[in-house]
């Protein structure tokens, strides 16, 4: 399927970081404690079973490379951190950065399309902010690219096979020193479920796309394979795995 996302040329020009001066940075928010330093994202279905997410190098947003590239790119690194006072936990996903400007900071955000309606789908990049919370997101919103709304702190870390699981508790299953799924990741700004849809430009690979489950065949909405993503440790406990 070729679907052609709207307003390219403004999201990739809003996914750069940004240099211009800014206020001083919120306090940041602390990462999960006594788990493993990063992890990484991979999906568990067949045939990208094992592969890790990364930024596509057109459009930066989140997906799974073509089989063809070789040698594989570096997956995405991620860092989870709860967001306080939130039950069921939400989470926020920081990218490992080597600056250290904390207005610049990476965060993983669903990107949704600004609409007035009830949203059908999502995509998924970095964007640099101070921190990840919607109050600040908001507050920065310039670092959000135009025409859409971005979310980096209503990622839901679950342990279930269904994203609806109340089971959610990122601790439970991790074993330390060993490279098992912290769970499995999924949006919470609406149930949904991850898509992987051959739509990168240029062939390079597959978005992926978390799509609402009552979606339906509504125009506009990406449609492509059923997946799941797994956040798993990296092998060494840390790495970079991101362009951003």
């Amino acid at each position: 399927m070729q679907f052609l996302l709207p307003g390219i040329t403004a999201l990739l020009l809003a996914l750069l970081p940004l240099s211009s001066a800014a206020p001083a940075a919120s306090p940041q928010l602390l990462p999960l404690q006594d788990l493993p330093s990063s992890y990484i994202l991979q999906v568990a279905q067949h045939p990208w079973q094992g592969r890790p997410l990364l930024q596509l190098p057109t459009t930066h947003l989140i997906g799974l490379e073509n089989f063809t590239i070789h040698p594989p790119s570096a997956g995405l690194t991620v860092l989870p951190i709860r967001i306080p006072k939130q039950e069921p936990p939400l989470y926020a996903l920081r990218i490992p950065s080597p600056s250290d400007d904390l207005t610049n900071t990476p965060y993983l955000a669903a990107l949704l399309p600004a609409s007035n309606g009830k949203p059908k789908w999502a995509s998924a990049a970095p964007i640099f902010v101070p921190d990840p919370t919607g109050e600040t997101v908001r507050k920065w919103r310039d670092r959000c690219p135009r025409g859409w709304e971005c979310g980096a702190d209503a990622w839901v870390i679950y342990s279930g096979t269904d994203a609806g699981d109340e089971s959610q508790s990122a601790g439970s299953v991790c074993v330390a020193g060993e490279r098992q799924p912290l769970g499995k990741l999924a949006y919470g700004g609406f149930n949904g479920h991850w898509e992987a849809v051959k739509d990168a430009p240029n062939s390079e690979g597959w978005h992926v796309y978390w799509i609402a489950e009552d979606a339906g065949k509504e125009p506009g909405v990406p449609v492509g394979t059923r997946v799941e993503i797994e956040i798993v440790p990296t092998k060494d406990g840390r790495g970079w795995g991101g362009s951003v």
